[in-house]
């Protein structure tokens, strides 16, 4: 649990400290460092899973740039301190007690960690496809080894071409192993005791990240949003192929992490980039980190993820009412990515 809360809990609340500002609170950095964190080791096992090389060949790789990810935002810290101890003077002198003597944010967040503590306790595995998803993960951690067993047959697979691409393009499976492996737990505790109701806080937070822009900042009515987005995915689980239970029900599911937290992310870094009046190459880079998130954790991410971003340019052409040829550029440039699996996609299919 150590290398868990310095991952997901510390690192995020470095860069918060060190790169944090109006928009880029904790709530949008503990979601984003998941994201990060998820790319790099996307980077790094993809190629290797093609090249069907030994599982801890990436792992070790990963090991190395996360200590140097590490020792970077500890030499940042140090540059920026004074920046760094007055927002820390800030939140416990002024944002601490405006939050936790708000009521609404009070209620709101009891409600969050009962449903994110029902997930982590209750969290069903009976489902058919809930058993491949860990079958996979601890296959990889039990074989050192990138899906070399047809969890449907249990055949063994002698060529990539053999798996499907769901599987073999996604980086979500085997990002579980690997979180498995640097908590030393089995994948199946990670994937059903901690994951669940860690995701499903990460996915509220950026809910709260979203009401923001709508609220001005306003804590009672993001607090009363976010009851009522409780309340929905409470109301809307009746049936397994809702696809809003898949927060509650199946929240460790790539295509849920993709639904529930990278595309409303990129609709949040979308927000800030259009309220800026010169569009800055971090949001930018941001959003393209997102795409790359959103291809790796579900085949679905890169088929929902460039129309969202094609209905977010045609949205900014009818706000600003002109077209903007700078915009369709960028646009080009955020789905390099889609490119890219669109193009593995087909080649391994």
């Amino acid at each position: 649990m150590i290398v868990f809360l310095l991952l997901f809990i510390g690192l995020p609340i470095a860069m918060t400290l060190v790169f944090g500002d109006k928009d880029r609170t904790i709530a949008y950095w503990m979601p984003m460092t998941l994201m990060i964190v998820f790319v790099i080791w996307t980077v790094i096992s993809l190629p290797c899973v093609l090249m069907q090389t030994k599982f801890h060949v990436p792992l070790y790789i990963f090991i190395g740039a996360l200590i140097f990810v590490t020792v970077f935002m500890i030499f940042m810290i140090i540059k920026r301190r004074k920046k760094v101890i007055e927002k820390v003077k800030e939140f416990f002198s002024s944002d601490a007690k405006k939050y936790f003597t708000n009521v609404f944010f009070i209620i709101m967040l009891v409600l969050v960690l009962y449903q994110a503590g029902r997930a982590t306790i209750f969290e069903p595995i009976g489902f058919s496809d809930s058993k491949t998803y860990i079958a996979l993960a601890n296959d990889i951690v039990e074989t050192d080894s990138f899906y070399t067993i047809d969890d449907e047959t249990g055949a063994e697979v002698g060529d990539t071409k053999q798996v499907s691409t769901k599987y073999l393009l996604s980086g979500w499976y085997s990002f579980e192993a690997l979180l498995s492996v640097l908590f030393n737990k089995a994948p199946t505790i990670t994937i059903i005791t901690i994951l669940p109701g860690f995701l499903i806080i990460l996915s509220y937070m950026v809910w709260w990240c979203i009401s923001k822009q709508f609220f001005d900042n306003d804590i009672k009515k993001m607090s009363l949003f976010s009851i009522i987005m409780f309340i929905i995915y409470e109301c809307l689980t009746d049936y397994v192929c809702d696809i809003t239970a898949y927060l509650i029900w199946f929240p460790t599911w790539g295509k849920s992490v993709a639904s529930k937290i990278i595309v409303p992310l990129v609709i949040y870094v979308w927000l800030i980039m259009a309220q800026q009046k010169k569009k800055s190459i971090g949001s930018i880079l941001e959003i393209i980190l997102l795409v790359i998130a959103g291809c790796s954790a579900s085949n679905m991410g890169f088929m929902i993820i460039p129309m969202e971003l094609g209905l977010l340019t045609v949205a900014e052409f009818v706000v600003k009412r002109k077209f903007d040829i700078y915009a369709i550029v960028r646009f080009a440039v955020m789905v390099l990515p889609v490119a890219v699996y669109s193009t593995l996609y087909f080649i391994y299919n």
